[in-house]
């Protein structure tokens, strides 16, 4: 089973950023993504674990934590 996590990419003014990389680490792994026409970057992975995991998502040294929960 696949779980998705987007992230939004907007500039000071609130405009999309295209074709911008973003890096994702979760457990010590890093992941990237290209942000979409519309600013979006997904990451998708799958065999997550139940359990509590910490995500950053980090573009042009911004970076974001969230908590994301994985049930069965």
């Amino acid at each position: 089973r696949f779980v998705k996590f987007t992230v939004k990419v907007v500039n000071k003014n609130g405009k999309v950023l295209k074709n911008k990389k973003v890096t994702f680490k979760l457990s010590g792994k890093k992941y990237t993504a290209t942000t979409n026409k519309n600013g979006v970057a997904t990451l998708s992975l799958k065999n997550l674990k139940v359990g509590k995991y910490t995500i950053t998502s980090t573009y042009d040294g911004c970076t974001v934590k969230n908590t994301i929960t994985i049930k069965k």
